[in-house]
This record gives structure tokens, C-alpha cells and sequence, in this order.
């Protein structure tokens, strides 16, 4: 597996937090929580079941890692108040992104009990929109940073997990995709 598929922002359990990060609108992140390592969030996924459980432990997953990130770009000196205000906008896009994974969650809860044909259509309808949402999120995300002298390492960092959130979107696009197979009418 690799270990570089989760990212994401799920900022609202840093204590303290800096004007860089916000609360999530999803109420599962805004508890305190520690943080937990890339490595870590990345062996929580491979221990989960598929069909039940890989889409609400890859939000926990995203919601824990990246507050480290978040953290970590914060160090790098000598920022100009341009770079900062990219990377603050990059940051919300890339919480949005988690929100409407969340909500790709719910959704696809949703599609355990759904009546009939028209009801699951309608369930996978807002999850195919959750997931498109996400993507044009993490797209969104680097608009900032085009024509920018922003650091190197900051610009690549930041697109390096923005490619990590995609991946992993676009494997909720694939869960949602396969879910097909596992619904029966």
C-alpha cells in the first residue's frame, strides 16, 4: 500500500491553532484528539474492512495527519503576507475537501438503507457530487500559488499532499463505484 495516500485537513483538533487553520464543519473533527503519524494513519486503513469501515477510517485518518502538516508549514521562515494568505486559502480548500468526504461517508451510509432502485439512485447521485466536489476542492487548492514566488519546498510540500488528498478521493470515487457490487435489490 502506499504510504503517501492520506492527507487531508481536519485542523480543528490542534489546540491553539494559528489563523492558517480552522474548524472542520464536521462535528467528528472539531474534538480535541492528538495527532497521529502518516505511517500510523496509513496502518489504521489497512486494518479496516472494505465495504464497512475503509470510508470513515480514511476521514480519521485525513482528520488526524494533517495537523502535523499544518504545523510544519508554519515553520518555514521568512513568509510573505501573499504566501501566507495562499497557503491559508490552499489549507480551507483542502478541509473543504475532507467535509465532503464526510459527507460521502453519510452518503454511502445512506445507501445502506435505501428502498428501492430510485432511492439508491438518488443516494449515489449525492455521492458521485460529494466526491466531484472533493476533486475540484484539491484542484482549486493550488490557483494561489500560479505565478507566485512562493519557497520551493513549501509550494512543493503543499502539492504533494494536495496529490495525496486527490488519490485518496479518488479511491472513495472507486468505493462508491464498486458499491454496486455490493447492494443487491
Amino acid at each position: 500500500m502506499n504510504t503517501n495516500a492520506v492527507t487531508g485537513v481536519g485542523s480543528g483538533w490542534i489546540k491553539n491553532s494559528k489563523p492558517i487553520l480552522h474548524n472542520t464543519r464536521n462535528p467528528s473533527f472539531q474534538r480535541r484528539k492528538p495527532s497521529i503519524t502518516k505511517k500510523e494513519a496509513m496502518q489504521l486503513i489497512a486494518k479496516t474492512s472494505r465495504k464497512k469501515y475503509l470510508p470513515t477510517s480514511s476521514i480519521y485518518a485525513i482528520g488526524c495527519y494533517i495537523p502535523d502538516f499544518s504545523r510544519k508549514l508554519l515553520k518555514f521562515k521568512g513568509l510573505k503576507p501573499r504566501d501566507y494568505a495562499a497557503i491559508k486559502d490552499c489549507m480551507e480548500e483542502m478541509n473543504d475537501s475532507v467535509d465532503r468526504l464526510s459527507r460521502f461517508v453519510n452518503e454511502l451510509k445512506g445507501l445502506d438503507h435505501s428502498h428501492g432502485k430510485a432511492d439508491f439512485q438518488w443516494h449515489m447521485s449525492n455521492v458521485e457530487t460529494w466526491v466531484s466536489v472533493a476533486i475540484t476542492d484539491e484542484n482549486t487548492c493550488t490557483d494561489g500559488f500560479v505565478g507566485r514566488d512562493l519557497n520551493g519546498k513549501i509550494k512543493a510540500s503543499i502539492r504533494s499532499h494536495i496529490a495525496n488528498l486527490a488519490q485518496v478521493t479518488s479511491r472513495f470515487n472507486n468505493i462508491s463505484w464498486s458499491y454496486f457490487e455490493w447492494k443487491d435489490f
